[in-house]
């Protein structure tokens, strides 16, 4: 059996899945890495970024849509600063950008 978590990477390994205990005296699943928390967080702010679109979008009363537009760009700078963390820490690694488009490409692709 593999370890759960790679020392020298600092990261869970691969293909295992996550220890059945919580540690010493600690609930079965009470505890959560970093990994598991930081896209969690990151998407309950994302849900709230389009309940405050929505809600901007519906009000029919100015000071109500400027309370939530305020609330928008609070939550805005909330997820850039997770997407920032969230890279800084290799809890994200974006895939490699396709500079070149492969010229047999339209070739490839039939009609």
């Amino acid at each position: 059996m593999r370890p759960y978590f790679d020392r020298q990477r600092h990261r869970p390994e691969p293909g295992t899945s996550r220890p059945a205990g919580g540690g010493a005296g600690r609930h079965i699943g009470a505890r959560f890495g970093d990994m598991e928390i930081a896209p969690k967080l990151a998407a309950d702010t994302a849900a709230g970024l389009v309940a405050c679109s929505q809600i901007m979008g519906m009000s029919i009363r100015e000071d109500v849509g400027a309370l939530f537009a305020k609330y928008h760009a609070t939550k805005a700078a909330l997820g850039l600063k997770i997407l920032r963390l969230s890279k800084k820490k290799g809890w994200l690694v974006p895939p490699p950008l396709q500079v070149k488009r492969p010229e047999n490409e339209r070739e490839a692709v039939p009609n």
